[in-house]
């Protein structure tokens, strides 16, 4: 009998060909109470067309009212709350009330396991990515040799097999997490009761008291239970989906992917949210703005003060990340067109001009960001200096930020202009 590798040994990236080999080489093994589950909930989820028909009588709208909210609500609290402001920390501080609507209700509504095990888990994903440690992540779509298997994996069957990182590199991730957020124990704690209780018993009782049958109270929980399994599959297509179709990155294995409404804007975020993970926008540029559902609700919570001030890149890395992700993208070009030898001449000219613009952008956006941090700086530390001293001081920056902010707008607009003559 073969004795598996340690897994520092491991690079899986590609390799396995099986799920019996997740078993062998990585040391996993069955889930039968996910397994269990999540056979229950998707046959309930497709018994629910039968009680949509059949349901007694002024009974069917409550049904598609309760199913919307449940989904609407499980969606905003994975991919505002427990994926943004809670995994990659976009902002410092979360109000209470925020952790009882979308950590208490809506991430127990996603059904997707505790805040702190969804959120540790998360971040673990987000590790593996800069340190090749693919053995580790819960939900990886680089294993296997063939695509479909990828996809399989990383959208729905990771969910069915329990991880040897389980009890050690998963469960201290999660605990860094209640240790930000100590509120949220009882939800990680007893975490089945909040399930049982709010997917399963709550619908039943409504649906109860409102039609005055069992039969009711069965259709409305039917109809919640179609909400969950829906909710899943949508947030799992992050996992899956974008991860392996789409726009390739330049500094990331993750990609672009433009699907962006299903999953509330967060199909349009991986390359730029994978470079900078801390940011609470899903990317940089005006198409990350335009459909990008998650971000309005996180700025909405922020213009109540529910949340405190976000974070964001600066303007050195988004300029970065967009240069180096359309230089990579020409290349791309160039590898599948084609090029003879006088074209190729013609091609080492744009590169090499490319690469000294993008050096150029790069350190324009270095110097007006050490502007904007002298400029902050001078307004903590005013009151060490005197009144005429200080407007001085102020006018002098203005004066170079101004410069400073019309110089990166020309080297970028001589940037975008090199890069269309290229292509």
């Amino acid at each position: 009998m073969s004795i598996p590798p340690p897994p520092s040994t491991l690079r899986t990236t590609g390799e396995l060909s099986s799920l019996r080999e997740v078993m062998s080489r990585l040391g996993h093994r069955l889930n039968l109470v996910n397994i269990g589950y999540l056979s229950t909930t998707h046959l309930i989820a497709a018994a629910s067309l039968f009680a949509f028909v059949y349901a007694p009588e002024g009974l069917r709208p409550l049904m598609v009212g309760y199913l919307l909210v449940h989904l609407t609500l499980a969606l905003i609290s994975t991919t505002a709350y427990a994926h943004r402001l809670i995994s990659h920390s976009a902002t410092k501080r979360v109000s209470v009330m925020v952790h009882l609507i979308f950590g208490y209700l809506g991430q127990t509504l996603a059904a997707q396991g505790s805040l702190a095990s969804w959120a540790g888990k998360h971040r673990v994903h987000h590790a593996v990515d800069g340190n090749a440690r693919h053995d580790e992540d819960p939900y990886s779509a680089v294993w296997f040799k063939s695509a479909w298997r990828n996809f399989l994996w990383s959208h729905m069957l990771c969910y069915c097999f329990e991880s040897p990182h389980e009890r050690d590199l998963f469960k201290r991730r999660a605990e860094g997490v209640l240790k930000q957020h100590e509120v949220m124990r009882l939800q990680h704690t007893r975490y089945v009761f909040f399930l049982i209780g709010l997917t399963a018993l709550l619908p039943f009782l409504v649906g109860y008291l409102v039609s005055g049958s069992l039969w009711g109270g069965a259709c409305l929980l039917m109809s919640a239970t179609l909400a969950v399994v829906s909710a899943q599959h949508i947030t799992w297509s992050v996992n899956s989906v974008t991860h392996m179709w789409g726009v390739s990155a330049a500094r990331s294995s993750a990609k672009n992917n433009y699907v962006w409404l299903l999953p509330m804007g967060e199909g349009n975020h991986h390359a730029d949210h994978h470079d900078a993970p801390t940011d609470y926008r899903n990317g940089f540029g005006r198409l990350a703005w335009l459909l990008d559902p998650t971000r309005y609700v996180i700025l909405l919570l922020r213009s109540v003060r529910l949340v405190g001030p976000l974070k964001r890149a600066s303007r050195a890395m988004e300029l970065r990340v967009i240069a180096e992700r359309k230089l990579s993208a020409l290349t791309r070009k160039r590898q599948r067109l084609g090029l003879s030898t006088s074209l190729s001449d013609l091609w080492a000219h744009y590169e090499g001009s490319l690469d000294e613009m993008k050096r150029a952008l790069y350190e324009r956006a270095q110097r007006l960001e050490a502007l904007k941090k002298e400029h902050q700086a001078l307004l903590t530390e005013r009151s060490q200096l005197t009144k005429e001293q200080l407007e001085v001081a102020l006018q002098q920056l203005h004066t170079q930020l101004k410069r400073a902010q019309h110089e990166l707008h020309f080297e970028w607009r001589r940037f975008q202009l090199e890069l269309k003559a290229a292509h």
